[in-house]
């Protein structure tokens, strides 16, 4: 039989030994627990769920430049601005003297009124009326700003298909000068000087 110490009275008792740490513990860093960085985690190392900051886009066709936050930034204003010079409105030979977008809105707002669209006082809305648009299809806007953009965005598509056309079309030969027939002397024919000039003689009376 195993031998029991005594303990006296008084006496301090012994510490108890340590006991061993369980794997996956709470005392114990374990594996994807919250005391260590875990893949992927909030505050973890780059790789998780981050999203990518965008790239500043700048329009060079702005006086002065502008900055853009984000390429759909930049592409809402691409395609409502910049609208040159000549109104795309069909039957609209309108040409202003320098790029101006809030004049050339405001011109195709006029041509699509003249055209027939605009405010109605039965629908209380803004339609479209450019001749072919959304293929013949009728189409309108509560708000007058909503036509206005959709008209920018037309007169946009016009120009920039302008110019694609224009930078494939052909470059257009220069006028030659008309060519004149210029007679051939032979090389060996005596030159030929003024006629001679005979003197007539009146004869008078005898």
């Amino acid at each position: 039989m195993a031998e029991i110490a005594a303990i006296a009275p008084g006496a301090p008792a012994a510490p108890a030994a340590p006991a061993a740490p369980a794997s996956g513990s709470a005392s114990g860093p374990a594996s994807g627990s919250a005391s260590g960085p875990a893949g992927g985690s909030p505050g973890g190392a780059p790789g998780g769920n981050q999203p990518a900051a965008e790239e500043v886009v700048v329009c060079q066709q702005c006086n002065p430049p502008r900055e853009y936050v984000s390429q759909r930034a930049f592409h809402d204003h691409d395609r409502t601005c910049h609208l040159g010079t000549r109104s795309f409105f069909p039957g609209d030979p309108f040409t202003l003297p320098q790029e101006d977008d809030i004049d050339m809105t405001d011109r195709l707002l006029l041509a699509n009124e003249a055209a027939g669209g605009g405010f109605s006082l039965v629908s209380r809305r803004w339609s479209c009326a450019w001749p072919g648009c959304r293929d013949g299809r009728a189409h309108s806007y509560v708000h007058k700003r909503s036509l206005s953009r959709h008209l920018a965005q037309k007169q946009k598509s016009e120009l920039v298909a302008d110019r694609i056309a224009a930078a494939l079309a052909p470059p257009v030969a220069a006028p030659q000068p008309l060519a004149v027939a210029v007679p051939q002397v032979p090389s060996n024919a005596a030159p030929q000087g003024p006629a001679a000039v005979v003197p007539q003689f009146l004869s008078g009376p005898q």
